[in-house]
């Protein structure tokens, strides 16, 4: 069933009356404009694809290279699109639109003076780049993180990349992730 709703042609004489659709929406559905224009019907309003991955033990990282971050546990991954392999989140068929990633990554013991940089890869291309630089005369952990929105298709793929020139490095698996979800109504 289903129902349209139109301007009256003139003002009417008595009040109009609005039936929604016969059917009744399940969990996660909202009234929405239909696929025929001026029609309704029930759609499925999730935020996903959805994802949280992390670390799963320290990664070293080498001074001078732009190194992958491991991120090889899910904690969650609503579609599947997250490849615990290639540390690669890849938006699926039919799911492209506007995605919000936030990441964090932790580097342990980065020398004085130095510059830690995180990148957003998209299809091997940087994206988006948090860049830090240590202040000098101590060496520090960094926490380090970042977030960026972008407009994506299907079969995108986004990697999380990380750039020190302090000296070899390693992260701290407990504060090292990457989240990610698509937006709704934009």
């Amino acid at each position: 069933n289903s129902m349209s709703i139109a301007a009256p042609a003139t003002n009417p004489a008595s009040d109009l009356e609005l039936k929604l659709p016969a059917t009744i929406g399940t969990a996660n559905q909202v009234v929405a404009n239909g696929s025929t224009p001026g029609t309704l019907e029930f759609v499925h309003v999730n935020n996903t694809p959805l994802f949280w991955v992390k670390q799963g033990s320290n990664q070293n990282v080498t001074s001078g290279s732009h190194a992958d971050i491991t991120l090889d546990t899910e904690t969650y991954d609503t579609d599947s699109a997250f490849n615990t392999s290639t540390y690669t989140f890849t938006v699926p068929s039919g799911k492209g639109g506007l995605y919000v990633f936030h990441w964090n990554v932790r580097l342990n013991s980065v020398s004085d003076g130095s510059t830690f940089i995180t990148s957003l890869y998209k299809n091997g291309t940087e994206v988006d780049y948090s860049r830090h630089r240590s202040s000098p005369g101590s060496t520090q952990d960094f926490f380090h993180g970042g977030g960026a929105t972008l407009p994506l298709s299907a079969n995108d793929a986004i990697m999380l990349k990380a750039w020190s020139n302090g000296g070899n490095t390693t992260t701290e698996s407990s504060y090292t992730y990457m989240s990610g979800h698509r937006l709704l109504g934009v």
